[in-house]
């Protein structure tokens, strides 16, 4: 389990993803990492929980040659032939992470990546060249992944309560949210505030 966060459409002050950073450590406490593009107003950052490749696979990740910048939650299955596959093509690897073989599906197949990729995993990917975020989530919903957008900004995060961190979300009831009885369609759940959403289980947000 680890924790991450995204943000598009301004920037974020150092003291408000600090905030998010400690709203998150329990789901990654052994170590932390932030992406920035001031120009594009980008922002990326994870807590990790290390599980494999604890020398070299803190987060971001980033492409070879660094135009890909990579959060991810979870386990991609299979991870070691789908490296070997990507190696003979060209790739090399910076890291034993299976996290990183998103980045270099992402270059080989684009949004299609998401055929190759089998797992229970969230994340998040920005393509600079194109000043492209990617919200993307495993086909079973098993990793969360909430956003919230407000004005022209898009916020993403493994748990509400790091969207509010952010002060770029504030925190509103909503009451129909909390009635069980509402929540019976997955297709058409109400968090218990407003304005939140999930990315949905399978598809991707672009």
């Amino acid at each position: 389990m680890c924790g991450i966060f995204g943000l598009v459409g301004q920037k974020l002050a150092n003291s408000a993803i600090e905030d998010v950073l400690l709203n998150l450590h329990h789901r990654g406490p052994d170590g932390r990492g932030v992406f920035t593009d001031a120009s594009a107003q980008v922002t990326l950052a994870h807590t990790r929980l290390t599980i494999i490749d604890l020398v070299t696979g803190a987060q971001p990740l980033h492409s070879e040659d660094g135009n890909i910048v990579l959060v991810c939650n979870g386990e991609i299955y299979d991870f070691e032939r789908i490296r070997s596959s990507l190696e003979a093509k060209g790739h090399r690897f910076a890291t034993k992470s299976d996290s990183e073989v998103i980045i270099y599906l992402y270059e080989e197949f684009g949004l299609d990546c998401f055929e190759h990729l089998r797992g229970e995993f969230a994340f998040l990917l920005y393509d600079k060249s194109k000043r492209l975020l990617v919200a993307g989530r495993d086909r079973f919903g098993i990793k969360p992944l909430y956003f919230s957008q407000v004005g022209n900004s898009f916020v993403f995060a493994s748990e509400m309560k790091a969207l509010f961190a952010s002060g770029i979300v504030e925190p509103q009831i909503n009451i129909a949210g909390l009635d069980p009885l509402l929540n019976l369609d997955p297709a058409d759940v109400q968090f218990p505030f407003l304005g939140i959403e999930q990315v949905p289980p399978a598809p991707f947000l672009a």
